[in-house]
């Protein structure tokens, strides 16, 4: 079956697959009593995972990068009859040739590892879907994986927004993904319960090794995560490391929108530029060939930081990318250099551009996000016609936004339709939106119009019209809307149903819906209950549910627990945390501690930090410097701050100057006020 995957010769099956063959990632090197695999250590949805398996459907396991997806798939997959024929594509193109042209009578699995490298036009969409995916038979299975970043991509724009208008839609796939019967995810860090089934395994030294690390996922150990982290961040000297450049431009690379193996040539180019000035000529350096090897070696003997694909092609680890998109790489967030968008753009044809204009727009780069979808709609590419109207609707042209939404309707793509109707939102014709949108949710169930026709209606209008299509678009099984479901039954006072739209939503991918619920539970008074919902929330990464479990634990005076939940969030970057833990800090009377956590809290910009660094500094007698801080507060938008400023005049006998509090908003020149003595 031409372009999909063959094994000896012949279409493959579940007993001629090999785990290699399906992509899971090598593992630390194993004793010579070891065997290369490392044991399959079960989770905790394996057995919901394995009846949907068993019954057929089509099955959706996102997580992290080393979260084990790939190989809970595999393990599951094993499980079915041997002579079962598994379809795995080489190319989006093939998925849909499959659906238009074969004969699809017998049993088969069709598995889509990494799922948004085939969604689009001219892959896998909601008509291509519908002919392979048969919701009938038990013995037809779709198995997919997605890394939850891509996910929240997918689906997150399409969340409700009150004011006038919609986010836009600007990729393929919402409606393909609407249609999974059961999604699964995987978490980075083993449950409690894991843990104990890894136990079972303790012989195995490699699953010893990764349990006496917990600061890591065990999925992410036993890939050699961290040691790749470290080969890359060359001891501190990556700017003099040519192998630490190589994975750093490959990494940029796949920032950019580049989502094919790099020619070696291309990263010989491009990575000079990660290097420090004084050494890029320098004959000192190790050759390119050999830091390119040396990049390519298996780090521990399981994953390398790239991986040489094809006539001296290369692609960086996906766990590396992540890493690089964390800003947790060699040069933190720093952006992506110049010339790596020059390059990419070079070696895209134009019909591949669309993906390098939706990096650039998430890089900030809307000059580079124009030159790619401009050259895209110009080659009649959908998703890139779509992106451009998106980008020209933004910048105030609707007239050429209307144009391009239009060729992108007329090339089949429901997406830019409902990115008319939010056109025609914004413009005031709510008539003609609610048009399109209720033709899109009738002739092709699409999720995100359900979710506006909600929206359309305001609060304040047909509580029940609201509620009708958050409804539908939630049992068509859009997460999105779930979350929408649940806020507004959660505001009507319907809060064992909320709860359980809210559970679903998360179950789905959404974690603001259990920061939500938790948040919920809060407001009614359900303590234990909310702190239970916040832990968990945090304990899935989110950062925000840290920092309301502080503010939730200080309004109950309990300051120990408090503080404890805006470290960790605040240790992270997380502002508000920061800001909160400083002014904890300072109302338990750790001035100095205090002063640590509001100067990084001043210093990326928050008032209220400002606000207390004058506090504390006015308490000292340090009045110069209050008055500062003071003045530096009100600029930045707290005008109490401005009545302090007016007690720290009064408080050193200035009444003149204590009359002139307001002088940062009608004197913002005045660079050299007067200060009391």
């Amino acid at each position: 079956m031409a372009g999909f995957r063959v094994v000896s010769g012949a279409a493959p099956t579940v007993a001629t697959l090999t785990e290699n063959d399906l992509g899971v990632k090598p593992a630390l090197k194993a004793s010579d009593a070891e065997p290369a695999l490392v044991p399959y250590i079960s989770r905790d949805r394996d057995s919901q995972l394995q009846e949907a398996v068993d019954n057929g459907g089509f099955i959706l396991i996102f997580g992290p990068s080393t979260a084990g997806k790939t190989r809970t798939a595999f393990q599951a997959l094993k499980t079915l009859p041997a002579n079962r024929l598994v379809l795995i594509p080489e190319r989006p193109e093939a998925l849909r040739e499959l659906a238009e042209t074969s004969d699809l009578s017998g049993p088969y699995v069709v598995w889509l590892d990494d799922i948004e490298r085939f969604l689009g036009p001219g892959g896998l969409d909601r008509a291509a879907l519908d002919r392979i995916y048969d919701r009938q038979r038990s013995d037809v299975l779709i198995l997919a994986t997605v890394r939850s970043d891509e996910l929240m991509e997918l689906e997150a724009p399409t969340a409700t927004r009150d004011s006038e208008g919609s986010r836009p839609v600007m990729r393929a796939g919402v409606d393909v993904l609407a249609q999974t019967s059961l999604r699964v995810e995987l978490r980075a860090k083993l449950s409690p319960a894991e843990k104990m089934n890894a136990r079972d395994h303790l012989t195995d030294s490699r699953v010893a090794a990764a349990l006496a690390h917990p600061e890591y996922g065990l999925g992410e150990y036993l890939a050699a995560g961290p040691q790749m982290l470290l080969r890359w961040h060359a001891a501190g000297n990556y700017e003099l490391s040519p192998a630490s450049a190589i994975i750093s431009a490959a990494a940029d690379f796949r920032r950019a929108g580049f989502g094919k193996p790099i020619p070696a040539g291309e990263l010989a180019e491009a990575h000079v530029c990660y290097l420090a000035e004084r050494i890029r000529h320098s004959p000192a350096l190790k050759p390119f060939p050999e830091c390119l090897r040396w990049v390519c070696e298996p780090v521990a003997g399981a994953s390398s930081c790239l991986s040489a694909i094809r006539d001296e092609s290369y692609a960086v680890s996906d766990y590396l990318f992540e890493r690089a998109v964390a800003g947790d790489g060699p040069r933190g967030k720093e952006p992506i250099p110049d010339q790596i968008w020059d390059q990419v753009l070079r070696l895209s044809a134009d019909g591949d551009v669309f993906s390098i204009g939706l990096a650039a727009r998430a890089q900030q780069r809307p000059d580079v996000t124009e030159i790619a979808f401009r050259r895209g709609a110009a080659a009649t590419e959908p998703q890139s016609m779509n992106g451009l109207g998106v980008i020209l609707l933004e910048a105030k042209n609707p007239i050429e936004a209307e144009q391009w939404f239009l060729r992108a309707v007329d090339a089949g793509m429901p997406e830019a339709k409902h990115n008319l109707a939010n056109l025609y939102w914004e413009k005031g014709d709510r008539d003609a939106a609610e048009s399109l949108y209720l033709e899109l949710a009738d002739s092709h169930e699409f999720a995100p119009s359900m979710v506006n026709l909600g929206n359309l209606a305001s609060p304040d209008g047909d509580p029940d019209k609201r509620e009708y299509w958050y409804r539908r678009a939630a049992e068509a099984n859009f997460p999105p809307a779930m979350h929408n479901l649940a806020i507004l039954l959660d505001n009507e006072g319907e809060f064992e149903e909320s709860g359980r739209w809210f559970r679903k939503a998360y179950s789905e991918g959404q974690l603001i819906s259990l920061v939500a619920l938790a948040e919920s539970l809060a407001r009614r008074g359900e303590t234990e209950e909310a702190k239970s919902a916040f832990h968990e929330a945090y304990r899935a990464g989110s950062l925000d549910a840290a920092w309301a479990l502080g503010t939730m634990c200080q309004r109950h005076e309990e300051f120990e627990e408090a503080e404890s939940a805006y470290r960790i969030a605040a240790l992270e970057g997380h502002l508000a945390a920061i800001v909160s833990l400083g002014l904890l800090l300072a109302q338990l009377g750790r001035s100095d501690e205090a002063e640590k956590w509001l100067s990084r809290g001043a210093a990326a910009g928050s008032a209220s930090a400002m606000n207390t660094l004058g506090i504390l500094r006015a308490r000292e007698g340090s009045t110069a410097e209050a008055d500062e801080w003071y003045r530096r507060s009100a600029k930045a938008g707290m005008p109490a701050s401005l009545t302090n400023r007016a007690a720290l005049f009064r408080a050193a006998d200035d009444e003149d100057a204590a009359g002139r509090w307001f002088s940062p908003y009608f004197e913002p020149d005045d660079d050299a006020p007067h200060r009391p003595d």
